[in-house]
């Protein structure tokens, strides 16, 4: 009965069409064949003649229906034989790896594994599927059966690629034997662009050392097992002593050769257990876990002093510079990262006051130095009561390197004090912003910035003006309104506004940040990520945030020919984001031909201009910015 039951329908056609005529004709042969050949039922071979007749008939039907079900099955094959010829087509120049695994081993596989693997086809149907995929990391093991894995393929030359294994957990028949069919991507690539995007996450380019925030994440993870253990962590904070006047002297370029061999000299006196990052500009951190006492961490500090009393030797000069070192200890000195930066910071600047050259490590009673600074937040005060005559902007223009045009202007903060002179934003902001009292400059920033680009736009200049933000202002309540009064008041376009914030906004205030932003932008501003690249901002942080330009950190453009890979990443990568790209501290026609050549077309820096003063500005926008005899060299 079951076999009856698996009977297709065409199967039983032809029997019951036979069944039919037999039927019919033992019915009714006896009354139609006399009606033609007359009355022979008294012959003898009247049954005889029946019989052949019967035979003649259902010969020749039976041979039509068997030669039309032949056709259908020609057909039917050659349907089935065009779709199999597609398919193995389809298999043979798909772009993923296709293989067939039987007992572990490769029972077919396709050409584009045959190319990847580098094995012609006899060598590779001999290998086990565990000789040619490797797991990521030593000592685990390859499942057969992952639904999709990240693995390594290991070509015949030995050549490593990183590859997406895709695998089905049901068998299929192969060869009328059970098997597992497959397909592996080639991974390699993203991997490579991954990995660069690690490293710029985590490691200073120029040195390679580990960055703020490798330390940040190492620190932390140190702490928690000194807390455990009870041993105790240092951190140690390196300040190059002079360094600035060295760079001015010899050039940004051999600046930075000097950085990197001084990171080098660094990381050779520090155990293995330790780390070197750079913590930015000439000023390094290293941690040293797993002490006993603060006497080895200032055992350390006096070698690293001891050993940069030799000169460095490069391009045959020599470079004498000496460190000053500030120590603290966890938990002694503080049980919190930024606790610990504070007091190593104080420390290091007790070593400056102390002469430079030297180690100190943190006391209480070091709070004292923090004196000056106090002077300094007692003048800063008195200049922000009448900032019209303390503070002024200059301004640096931007340039379109391909229309050789003036696009806008960066706005510059400068104190002049009427005893100190000039001071560095760099050294008054963070105690503005420490102070709080940031946010009355700013204001007065965005006042000054807004009016100046009014009474450009009244003598027939249109141009955009950049302002730099405190990452501190996205804190306060009223920040969006006290960047769209001045425009409005000033009667200027929102549009010719654009903010530059730092990479450290995107991580430390990205919740109170980006609704203000997006609130900003919408009222027609534009948004930059000034020095974009020494911070650790992500891909999703960033396609979150309404950004409209990257600003690249002088710091990479100071050693293009180096760092061009990296360069190109971030140009390439905000061109995909649709953000524009800035490159900062172009101070030489060789890079600006290489930026140029990235498809990088805007550009500041000492090679179109120093940040000037208004009136200098109107004269400069007079003229091309880009001279003829530079133009020629481009």
């Amino acid at each position: 009965m079951k076999r009856l039951k698996n009977l297709h329908k065409s199967d039983l056609k032809i029997p019951f069409i036979y069944l039919l005529i037999s039927a019919c004709w033992v019915m009714f042969s006896s009354y139609l064949l006399p009606y033609f050949t007359g009355d022979l039922r008294n012959l003898a071979s009247y049954e005889m003649l029946k019989g052949w007749i019967f035979i003649c008939v259902t010969s020749t039907i039976l041979f039509l229906l068997i030669r039309r079900e032949r056709l259908k099955d020609e057909q039917s094959n050659k349907r089935i034989s065009e779709a199999e010829f597609k398919f193995r087509t389809l298999v043979e120049e798909s772009l993923l790896g296709i293989y067939i695994l039987r007992e572990g081993r490769f029972a077919y596989v396709n050409s584009t594994l045959l190319a990847l693997s580098g094995y012609h086809s006899k060598e590779l149907l001999c290998m086990h599927f565990s000789d040619l995929i490797l797991p990521l990391h030593e000592g685990e093991e390859v499942g057969l059966y992952n639904n999709r894995a990240e693995l390594q393929l290991q070509k015949k030359d030995g050549t490593l690629l990183d590859v997406v294994v895709l695998s089905h957990k049901l068998s299929v028949i192969h060869n009328d034997a059970p098997a597992i069919m497959g397909s592996i991507l080639d991974n390699t690539e993203k991997r490579k662009y991954q990995r660069k995007l690690e490293r710029l996450a985590f490691y200073d380019p120029l040195t390679n050392l580990a960055n703020r925030r490798m330390l940040s994440n190492s620190m932390n993870e140190a702490m928690n097992k000194a807390r455990t253990t009870n041993e105790k962590l240092a951190l140690l904070f390196i300040d190059l002593d002079h360094f600035k006047g060295i760079n001015d002297s010899i050039g940004h370029d051999m600046g930075d050769k000097v950085l990197k061999e001084l990171a080098d000299r660094i990381v050779g006196c520090i155990p293995k257990s330790g780390l070197v990052s750079r913590y930015g500009g000439d000023e390094f951190t290293v941690m040293l876990p797993g002490l006993q006492s603060a006497k080895e961490a200032e055992r350390i500090a006096k070698d690293l002093i001891s050993l940069f009393n030799e000169p460095l030797h490069i391009e045959n000069q020599k470079f004498y510079i000496t460190l000053s070192i500030g120590i603290s200890i966890f938990p002694d000195h503080g049980k919190e990262l930024e606790t610990l930066e504070k007091n190593a910071d104080i420390a290091m600047y007790f070593a400056k006051e102390k002469g430079r050259n030297n180690s100190q490590l943190f006391t209480k009673s070091m709070k004292v130095f923090m004196v000056e600074r106090l002077h300094l937040q007692h003048e800063l005060r008195k200049a922000t009561e009448d900032m019209d005559n303390h503070f002024f902007l200059v301004y640096q223009p931007k340039i379109d390197v391909f229309l050789n045009k003036v696009i806008g202007v960066e706005a510059l903060l400068r104190w002049n004090h009427p005893v100190s002179g000039l001071i560095s934003p760099s050294r008054f902001i963070p105690v503005a912003e420490e102070m709080g009292t940031i946010g009355a400059i700013s204001n007065w920033v965005i006042n000054k910035a807004c009016r100046q680009l009014k009474y450009w736009n009244e003598q027939g200049i249109s141009l955009t003006i950049c302002i730099n933000i405190s990452p501190l202002l996205f804190q306060q309540a009223d920040f969006v309104n006290n960047i769209l009064e001045p425009i409005s008041e000033a009667g200027v376009k929102p549009s010719h506004i654009q903010l530059e914030i730092t990479e450290s906004v995107l991580t430390n205030y990205l919740d109170e940040a980006i609704d203000k932003l997006k609130l900003l932008k919408r009222n027609g501003l534009t948004i930059a990520i000034d020095d974009f690249g020494t911070g650790y901002s992500s891909l999703s942080v960033l396609r979150k945030m309404p950004i409209d330009r990257l600003k690249i950190d002088q710091s990479f453009i100071r050693d293009l020919q180096k760092e061009q890979d990296i360069v190109a990443l971030i140009i390439s990568m905000a061109h995909k984001l649709s953000m524009h790209v800035t490159a900062e501290g172009v101070e030489t026609v060789e890079q600006c031909r290489l930026l140029r050549d990235l498809n990088c077309r805007e550009m500041q820096g000492y090679l179109f201009s120093k940040p000037i003063t208004a009136v200098e500005m109107e004269e400069y926008l007079k003229r091309r910015p880009i001279a003829a005899s530079i133009q020629e060299r481009l």
